[in-house]
């Protein structure tokens, strides 16, 4: 699955660069493009299903049933990603540090893969995916809230909301 997200021109940016990488690519990709009302994209080779958007309980769906989500290392989405325990390569936007940080702070944790987009490789993304653990993530449902605590404190956001 790749999930875009993020503000324009980046947006576009990484949909471009997803779309070449995974022309050649064997299984099927749903593109989430992150574009409420948005239009179609012409020429796509069959194993690629679009989707402008999707309403929260079908990306939820569309998450839960994916092997690998690709997406921007935003906070909703980790949030998202971690609530649903997806498996997922994290793309920051560039230029945007908390995202950077982000990303970088839970592979280190092995929770997730990160790949800056200007080194962005589909074939790297699944290496690097396939190297993370297969299991769940230190959480249960009943404590995700104190865990959002936790990485609010770990990553600094709490601090720097609350000044």
């Amino acid at each position: 699955m790749l999930l875009l997200s993020g503000p324009e021109p980046q947006r576009s940016l990484l949909e471009a660069l997803l779309l070449q990488e995974v022309a050649a690519f064997k299984g099927a990709v749903l593109l989430v493009r992150g574009l409420p009302g948005g239009g179609t994209i012409a020429d796509l080779p069959p194993h690629i299903t679009v989707a402008p958007h999707l309403a929260a309980n079908k990306l939820q769906e569309a998450i839960c049933q994916s092997k690998l989500v690709i997406c921007r290392s935003g906070y909703t989405s980790i949030m998202d990603l971690l609530r649903l325990n997806a498996m997922a390569v994290l793309v920051p936007t560039p230029g945007q540090t908390e995202q950077e940080y982000l990303a970088q702070h839970l592979a280190a944790k092995g929770w997730f893969a990160t790949l800056p987009q200007r080194n962005f490789l589909l074939a790297t993304a699944l290496q690097l995916a396939a190297a993370l653990p297969q299991r769940q993530r230190p959480f249960s449902t009943g404590d995700f809230e104190q865990f959002v605590q936790v990485l609010d404190r770990e990553s600094g956001f709490a601090a720097a909301t609350s000044s």
